[in-house]
């Protein structure tokens, strides 16, 4: 396949590790590139790309790039690959080490060894796969997809040992160095015994730069505004650029400034780039967004938010403990307003970069939930004056934060939506107005558990609380699948198909329903309506990622592999948790 002739080109012409470079990157994090169908800064793109295969992001992220580029021999034997699964590791025939971190090198070789596997496998739909299977088709495209990476500026890589000089040197002079080797071929013919080292240099050196120029067709992952061609309206990699004649050398410049590790033309070349990218006038380069987006990813705003839900949810259990402690109190209020205040911003400015409303993806399904319990159950433990209950805000908040990335399997969480879901309008209406009542309802669930462990003290107030929120949940719940059965009947032709999702929206309407009238007509009593509006959790659960797991329907959009496991684990939770309080009321 051609992208293990890529890995082959450059294990054979790269046998030298480079050592680090200390020169600073952080101006470079702001420059756009195109990836995923959307223009994204060169940050977003390291630290999308470091998740992916890496696992995890980490704050080297753009280091970790820029070596990538500009030095690939070393990215080539750097251990940045995650393979978890140790039936994967010894498939591959990988070494056991401590950490679970291999070279591309290392990966791509085991790979090579199972290459009718990976054909197989390629050749299957992802649903088809086993757990195993899946993840070894998962590290075989991240792999090859790093290896895109590192031969993004190939050009610059030495020809051959021998040969200091590379494709970049010889690009203008190219033909006539192809001819000069043809001439020496025609005058000795393929005997090599009769070549001279210096006519074998040139020889080699030829076969390279042919190897090179087949390589940088499959070259498609790096893209580039290239700064003489504005009026072509096109992002190009560094190869389509060099070939097409369409940049100038910026690019080049720097990529050269950091092999030398010269730090004085680094900043120079660095300073020119950033300057000449700014000033181009193309259609599709938003500079301001970018800038946005640029303090976005480097601030993180919810893994802040994270941190202050944590200490407000610490603060409020030393509350607890201390029997109310109003220094305590008021800390923990303060910490969690300062949380929500970054986890508002964080999905103000995700809308502003992607200008849309920020639930089109199940990612943000999350985070905007978690915005919502939050918010209500802080509203609602300071107007009860409930140190509990605002504990449940910061420690639902914070489950949910934790479960975001999670959920999160495309490396970037700014991705560019289906087209079925790219309308502003629907998102702005069923998407937000459903997402809303999957918050009420966990809030109304949360009140319904705290509810069924003190019950029947303080029944009057809670419980008439608990019927209010479980009446807006009605409504929200109600308004947003018949705003839903429009959007699909002006999308698909049909107001409802009993698809999966269509049928978990339902389930939701109906378990409010029964429970709303069986409270009125007295066939729920008070104890058995708790339980059952505790159980609500559940069913929010099967509407909003249960019926993602049967991957079936126009609306299998959602499926996220191994979720399963998660989502019974937490159904088998609350089930245990209500059957606990209802035979502890019994026995009482």
């Amino acid at each position: 396949m051609i992208r293990f002739f890529a890995l082959f080109v450059v294990i054979l012409f790269c046998t030298t590790v480079s050592h680090a470079n200390d020169l600073p990157v952080q101006r470079l994090g702001a420059l756009p590139v195109q990836h995923d169908g959307r223009i994204k800064t060169l940050e977003r793109f390291a630290h999308t790309s470091f998740q992916k295969i890496h696992g995890k992001d980490s704050s080297i992220a753009l280091a970790w790039l820029v070596e990538s580029l500009f030095r690939p021999e070393q990215g080539l034997h750097n251990p940045v690959v995650l393979v978890k699964n140790k039936n994967i590791r010894r498939q591959l025939g990988l070494k056991k080490q401590e950490q679970p971190y291999y070279t591309v090198k290392e990966v791509m070789h085991g790979i090579s060894t199972q290459q009718t596997l990976i054909t197989a496998l390629n050749e299957k739909q992802p649903k088809e796969l086993t757990p195993e299977q899946n993840e070894l088709y998962i590290l075989y495209q991240n792999s090859t997809e790093y290896l895109d990476l590192l031969n993004s500026f190939s050009m610059l890589l030495p020809l051959t040992p021998n040969e200091p000089s590379n494709y970049l040197d010889r690009f203008s002079d190219r033909l006539n160095f192809a001819q000069r080797t043809k001439a020496i071929a025609k005058e000795k013919g393929i005997d090599l015994q009769k070549y001279t080292e210096d006519e074998l240099d040139i020889v080699n050196a030829q076969m390279q730069i042919e190897r090179l120029e087949k390589l940088a067709q499959t070259t498609q992952l790096f893209k580039i505004i290239a700064p003489t061609s504005v009026t072509d309206r096109v992002w190009l990699t560094p190869w389509q650029s060099l070939l097409e004649n369409r940049t100038s050398s910026l690019w080049f410049d720097v990529a050269r400034a950091y092999r030398t590790n010269d730090l004085k033309q680094w900043n120079k070349s660095v300073q020119d780039l950033v300057q000449t990218t700014e000033s181009l006038d193309h259609p599709s380069y938003q500079r301001q967004l970018l800038k946005i987006e640029y303090y976005y990813t480097s601030l993180k705003p919810f893994v802040y938010a994270e941190y202050f839900y944590m200490i407000s949810f610490l603060l409020f259990c030393l509350a607890l403990i201390k029997k109310k402690s109003v220094l305590m109190i008021h800390s923990g209020q303060l910490t969690l307003i300062i949380a929500l205040l970054l986890h508002t911003t964080g999905l103000v400015t995700r809308s502003i970069i992607l200008q849309r409303p920020p639930v089109g993806t199940l990612y943000e399904s999350i985070l905007f939930v978690s915005l919502i319990i939050g918010m209500g159950l802080l509203w609602i433990g300071y107007r009860k004056k409930e140190v509990l209950y605002q504990c449940g805000s910061s420690a639902s908040s914070l489950a949910l934060l934790f479960l975001a990335p999670i959920v999160n399997q495309q490396g970037d969480s700014l991705e560019v939506l289906v087209a079925v879901l790219n309308t502003n309008f629907w998102l702005a209406t069923h998407v937000i107005i459903i997402t809303m009542a999957y918050g009420i309802c966990l809030l109304s669930s949360f009140l319904a558990n705290i509810q069924l462990y003190r019950f029947p003290k303080n029944q009057d107030n809670a419980g008439r609380l608990l019927r209010r929120t479980n009446l807006f949940a009605l409504l929200l719940t109600c308004v947003g699948t018949i705003l839903g059965g429009i959007w699909a009947d002006q999308s698909w032709g049909r107001f409802w198909g009993w698809d999966p999702k269509e049928n978990g929206a339902l389930l939701l309407v109906l378990w409010l329903i029964w429970l709303i009238h069986g409270r009125l007509s007295g066939d729920l009593k008070e104890l058995a309506y708790t339980a059952c509006s505790a159980a609500l959790s559940i069913i929010v659960g099967l509407s909003w990622f249960g019926v993602n797991l049967l991957s079936v329907g126009l609306h299998s959009y959602g499926f996220i592999a191994g979720l399963s496991f998660g989502l019974f684990g937490f159904c088998a939770i609350q089930l245990a948790w209500i059957f606990f309080c209802i035979s502890m009321h019994k026995k009482r």
